[in-house]
């Protein structure tokens, strides 16, 4: 497997060099966009890594340039919190996954296998349309279903690049646009709209005791009780790790923090299959209560509000 690394940080670059090659990547390095560019045009790597601010080239114009040469390509971009509307407009623009700095080595790597395994899927969607389109050529007779099965093939991979794969839940890139789009429909009606960020207390030591199947399926009992608990109209997303998102749509404060208490209260009291006790923390942040004018801001303002709630002692909820 071959990975390219495109950062202006000397001790970033080295860092992720070494956290790829330990999980048996070949790594290409490059300081810049510009040099970046030249190596992914020269040797097509499968995966890249790159970061958003660099001089002369951008990660943005790097993603645009490179995805003109590749349109398969997997690129995963680092962006910090201050940068999160631009790592959305790289995701509209094709981007596997933005990761925030410090990055996180676990989720890392899991977004690369992740943007590996999307890539692959483009691959052979674009290989399945190719030979559903020399299968027209050769008997028109079979155009309607053939083409039904081009639009099953399309369908299924738009739905897999906006869920994740261990919960069936929406994922954060599918999150974050649906925050901007409801953000600016504040903007323009003031309707209320309500972040809630939820944190599982002392999930590690699941996986660490009784292994990764044992962390993915509470992972997956807690989505469904979440879904169980939420309307329709919300989005309901695995944030990373173990971290949900909540984009309560329609909802102010008051009743954000009546739904984050009604979860906190499922999740402590539901009965896990391997026995264990588990508890959540949740933060949230609310338009028109909080100041945020953004959908970062607003993103981060749950994010603080969750860190709150874990230095209080967690099984809480902070807004």
């Amino acid at each position: 497997r071959q990975v390219l690394i495109v950062e202006d940080d000397r001790e970033v670059l080295e860092l992720l060099h070494d956290i790829f090659l330990a999980n048996g990547y070949t790594c290409q390095l490059a300081n810049d966009g510009r040099e970046g560019l030249e190596l992914f045009e020269a040797y097509s790597p499968p995966l890249t890594i790159t970061d958003l601010k660099m001089p002369g080239m951008d990660g943005l114009d790097f993603l645009k340039a490179a995805h003109a040469l590749d349109p398969a390509a997997a690129i995963i971009v680092l962006t910090g919190m201050g940068d999160l509307k631009t790592a959305i407009e790289c995701l509209k623009q094709g981007a596997a996954d933005f990761i925030l700095k410090p990055a996180n080595i676990d989720e890392l790597v899991i977004a690369a296998e992740r943007a590996l395994e999307h890539r692959q899927l483009l691959i052979e969607r674009r290989e399945y349309q190719a030979t559903l389109e020399r299968r027209v050529e050769e008997a028109t007779g079979d155009l309607a279903a053939a083409l039904k099965e081009l639009e099953a093939a399309n369908a299924k991979l738009k739905e897999l690049s906006f869920k994740d794969e261990v919960t069936g839940l929406f994922n954060r890139r599918f999150f974050s646009i649906r925050l901007e789009e409801e953000i600016n429909r504040y903007r323009r009606f003031n309707h209320p709209v309500s972040v809630i960020l939820l944190d599982l207390d002392g999930f590690k030591a699941i996986n660490d005791e009784l292994g990764n199947a044992a962390g993915d399926e509470t992972l997956r009992d807690v989505a469904q009780l979440l879904l169980k608990h939420s309307r329709g109209i919300n989005v309901i997303a695995r944030y990373g790790g173990d971290e949900f998102v909540i984009l309560l749509v329609e909802t102010a404060k008051s009743g954000a923090r009546r739904y984050a208490e009604r979860m906190r209260e499922a999740v402590s009291t539901q009965a896990f299959a391997h026995g264990q006790r588990i508890t959540a923390s949740f933060g949230g942040a609310s338009l028109p209560e909080d100041t945020a004018v953004s959908p970062e801001e607003l993103a981060r303002a749950a994010d603080e509000a969750l860190y709150a709630a874990k230095r209080a002692g967690k099984d809480t909820v902070m807004d």
